[in-house]
């Protein structure tokens, strides 16, 4: 069966996609940025401190993670439009 193809589905698909690789991309920096701050044993930092420092991260994450989320929402409402034409 021959199947044409919707352009604005493949541009919501390639949006998710940049999205996605953004998050990736942000959460190794992060994580690289953490290993770079090699704890000075000097400036301990208190459990409470770290734990703090860690929520913010994973806030950051998160909040992008839901953003990609409601692009991906967008992306499965563009392909059900689709598939309901088939």
């Amino acid at each position: 069966a021959y199947l044409e193809l919707d352009p604005r589905d493949f541009n919501a698909t390639e949006e998710w996609q940049k999205e996605n690789l953004k998050i990736r991309s942000k959460a190794q920096a992060k994580m690289l940025e953490m290993r770079s701050l090699k704890p000075d044993p000097q400036t301990h930092l208190s459990t409470s401190q770290s734990l703090l420092f860690l929520q913010k991260i994973f806030a950051d994450v998160n909040k992008e993670i839901k953003a990609a989320a409601n692009t991906e929402k967008k992306v499965e409402k563009a392909g059900y439009g689709y598939s309901k034409r088939m």
